[in-house]
């Protein structure tokens, strides 16, 4: 017992010696230096690269585009990122900003990335509801919910008041005749604010003469046909055909003896074929059928 006394007395001397002794005073000093000074610069890393106590007031972007809001006062310390386009609304003006996170007002740290989401910059198109043998006043009605503009022509039709055709209006003024789809077709999208043309049935028109259209080709029948205000009727092809416009017509519904007449926009039927009718006699002088 006395022994181990002894012993951690001496451990004790030794250890105190040691850590007295200059050379541990001198390396452990050294040390706790290195210890203090890495810690040191990680903080003033750490100041500098997070901007700390750099603070500024987000300043209200809503309202203004994109180009606008960078010349605000305070938006050289951040960064206008776009991240969305609203669906487009007439009241704003094209890439007018409508959302921003961070809000106004809040602090932020100069360099933050604010988030904007803008009215597009162009006017998205719109679709095209079926219009084709609606009553006009159905149609128009199924318009006013779009941004198309109309306008309406009346050609003579027994189908009062019903929508024949639709035409878009170029910007050149062209018209282009717009095919009608069916339940289940891909509705059509058209440009935002195009203009169309809906041409309506008027009723029946003025009592005329049948004109003669047997012996001609059918493009000639269509031809007259169309200038005279009537509608084509059914088509009926006789034998083998591979090309129409130049067929000849042998048979027409209603016919042209004397003194019948129909209503202009009545349809008119025919009867085609690819060799001339029997009885058909060409005027030298004219090139027309007698």
């Amino acid at each position: 017992m006395e022994n181990l006394k002894l012993k951690l007395l001496h451990w004790a001397k030794e250890i105190r010696f040691f850590i007295t002794s200059p050379i541990f005073l001198k390396n452990f000093g050294g040390i706790l230096a290195v210890c203090i000074g890495t810690i040191g610069l990680v903080l003033l890393f750490l100041n500098i690269y997070t901007r700390h106590g750099s603070y500024i007031t987000v300043p209200s972007f809503l309202g203004q585009t994109i180009e606008q809001g960078n010349a605000l006062k305070g938006s050289k310390y951040l960064e206008l990122i776009v991240i969305d386009s609203a669906s487009y609304t007439d009241t704003l003006a094209f890439g007018e900003i409508v959302m921003q996170d961070p809000a106004p007002e809040v602090k932020a740290k100069k360099g933050r990335n604010v988030y904007v989401t803008i009215n597009p910059y162009s006017k998205p198109p719109k679709r095209l509801p079926k219009l084709w043998d609606k009553p006009l006043y159905m149609a128009e009605n199924a318009l006013r919910r779009t941004s198309f503009e109309w306008t309406v022509v009346r050609v003579p039709d027994r189908a009062t008041n019903t929508v024949l055709k639709v035409k878009l209006i170029g910007k050149n003024g062209k018209k282009t005749i717009i095919e009608p789809f069916k339940n289940g077709d891909k509705f059509a999208e058209l440009p935002y604010g195009s203009k169309l043309e809906l041409v309506v049935a008027e009723g029946a028109g003025a009592v005329v003469g049948i004109p003669d259209l047997v012996c001609l080709t059918y493009g000639e029948a269509l031809n007259i046909i169309r200038d005279n205000n009537f509608s084509k009727g059914a088509l009926m092809v006789s034998g083998s055909l591979s090309d129409s416009t130049n067929a000849y017509i042998w048979q027409q519904s209603p016919s042209a003896y004397d003194g019948l007449t129909i209503n202009v926009g009545d349809p008119i039927d025919l009867w085609i074929q690819t060799s001339q009718p029997d009885g058909c006699i060409e005027d030298d002088s004219t090139g027309e059928w007698e």
